[in-house]
């Protein structure tokens, strides 16, 4: 079991690495050629490895069996992105000299699913806030960044992680997986605080609440037949 474990931790990592280094650099190239500016085609990027890469979090519930694994997965990440940072060796097409975000992307990933395993015993009340953070900001962005060429706040991102995060929020967790989306798309248009932390913990907040106060709100109507079929995996 634990070598099991061990193999897809290791299949996780080495896909969010390639997408990171590998495609997402092509990426990078291909909108410069495409006559965007490096700050635009920079954010595009990182919004394409919100999606692509911490998507990878979905599976995590079906393949691991403690939080463990996936605790250390996210804390192994954040290190490779701040050495990079450290030695003055960023991957130009998405890290910032100046933010950290990817860095505190995965620290949060992690700190959210374990402080959700650690209250509920169950992996999911951090996983879907954090794909609230991957799938939903990674879908506003894109959709601001193509239309806007910029980061910015309107309100058609907003409406695009809401639409996306409740989707994600309602099959899980129902009705107070909706309540959390809308938690989760209020601080991110917010931005009081780096929304790669307010995201997750708001969420998860929101869900840990419905779980202790009103159970019966967080019945998931997801399909039985989905989770029996990744549990043969």
């Amino acid at each position: 079991m634990i070598l099991r474990d061990l193999f897809f931790a290791g299949l996780c990592l080495s896909w969010v690495y390639f997408v990171a280094v590998c495609v997402a650099r092509n990426f990078y190239i291909w909108l410069k050629k495409r006559g965007r500016d490096s700050q635009s085609s920079s954010y595009l990027v990182r919004k394409f490895i919100h999606i692509v890469g911490g998507g990878i979090f979905l599976f995590f519930p079906f393949i691991f069996k403690e939080v463990i694994l996936p605790f250390l997965f996210c804390i192994i990440l954040a290190f490779i992105f701040y050495y990079r940072h450290l030695k003055k060796q960023r991957f130009f097409w998405f890290q910032i000299e100046e933010k950290k975000s990817e860095v505190i992307f995965c620290l949060s990933a992690g700190f959210t699913i374990l402080l959700g395993w650690w209250i509920t015993k169950s992996m999911w009340f951090g996983i879907v806030p954090v794909l609230f953070m991957a799938l939903g900001d990674g879908v506003t962005g894109i959709v601001r960044g193509l239309k806007y060429g910029k980061q910015k706040k309107y309100w058609e991102g907003s409406a695009a992680m809401l639409a996306v995060s409740v989707m994600i929020g309602l099959i899980k967790f129902g009705i107070g997986g909706i309540f959390a989306a809308l938690g989760a798309t209020l601080v991110e248009r917010l931005e009081l605080i780096d929304d790669n932390i307010s995201i997750p913990f708001v969420s998860l907040i929101i869900l840990i609440f419905f779980w202790l106060y009103f159970p019966s709100w967080i019945n998931s109507p997801c399909p039985v037949l989905i989770e029996k079929i990744f549990s043969l995996i």
